[in-house]
């Protein structure tokens, strides 16, 4: 990520939403995501690229300073007012030298502060991934939670673990699915939600935390067939939702399927501590 290149670019010109889009949107996330993709769930590399997306967070709000009389004409002229916002203003020197301070914005917030596209380039890669496009509305990353648990756990598919018997290729659920997954590759994916996310999970589902915030696509948070009929009918978590996930892998943990019953006791064990 060349960021004195875009901070360079992107100072230069009220046109922020162009720029933003082609380097940003484009490029910056698109990197995080391969590499994402190319790395273990468990490896240290990962923290690494944490880490870097909140270095780009902590360079703060974009700006470029402006003199209050050129404010104006350089609007009007590059033609798009509404990339960069008026912040405050600093008197520098005397009159005539008030000077404008403008943060850069994107229709999905600041640069750099809001990491603008990031949230919504992540769920498009872990939609195409999953083979999932019901979700596609959710605007946390909670909803790609809610959808894997969905899933696994909650639809008739996951019924019989039988189905994953002749599967044996390692899962790799960032890889598009040109087929429905196994119930072996969705456990893989439960049992990495639950040792990262796992306290996040529990969180939402103890607090009975709603699909009501603007974003949330309520059919797609949806309890699957099998919660339903366990008694499981509000969208979104709750406390039910996740005592019915505990419920299900403990089940899958008599699966006749070495492997299916190995990855479920995992994510028992997990559930277990959280």
């Amino acid at each position: 990520m060349d960021v004195d290149y875009l901070q360079h670019a992107l100072a230069g010109t009220a046109k922020v939403s162009e720029i933003a889009r082609r380097d940003i949107d484009s490029d910056v996330w698109y990197l995080f995501i391969l590499a994402a993709k190319s790395i273990d769930a468990h490896h240290p590399a990962q923290d690494r690229l944490t880490r870097l997306i909140l270095w780009a967070r902590e360079l703060g709000a974009l700006t470029r300073g402006l003199k209050r009389a050129q404010t104006s004409q350089i609007m009007e002229e590059e033609g798009d007012v509404q990339d960069f916002a008026e912040a405050k203003n600093e008197a520098q020197g005397g009159k005539g030298h008030d000077i404008v301070v403008q943060d850069a914005v994107t229709t999905h917030g600041r640069i750099w502060l809001d990491l603008p596209f990031m949230v919504q380039d992540i769920q498009d890669a872990w939609n195409n991934a999953m083979g999932s496009s019901t979700s596609s509305e959710h605007r946390s990353f909670s909803g790609c939670g809610l959808d894997i648990m969905t899933q696994a756990l909650e639809t008739s598919s996951s019924a019989d673990s039988r189905s994953s018997v002749n599967d044996r290729v390692e899962p790799d659920p960032f890889i598009t699915a040109a087929k429905p997954l196994t119930v072996l590759q969705l456990l893989a994916v439960v049992q990495i939600w639950l040792r990262y996310s796992g306290d996040k999970i529990l969180q939402l589902g103890v607090s009975n935390h709603p699909c009501s915030e603007p974003g949330w696509n309520t059919g797609a948070s949806s309890p699957g067939q099998l919660a339903r009929d366990a008694g499981v009918d509000s969208a979104g978590f709750s406390q039910a939702r996740f005592l019915f996930w505990k419920k299900r892998i403990s089940d899958l943990k008599e699966s006749e399927d070495e492997a299916v019953k190995e990855m479920a006791t995992a994510c028992s064990n997990i559930m277990t501590v959280l």
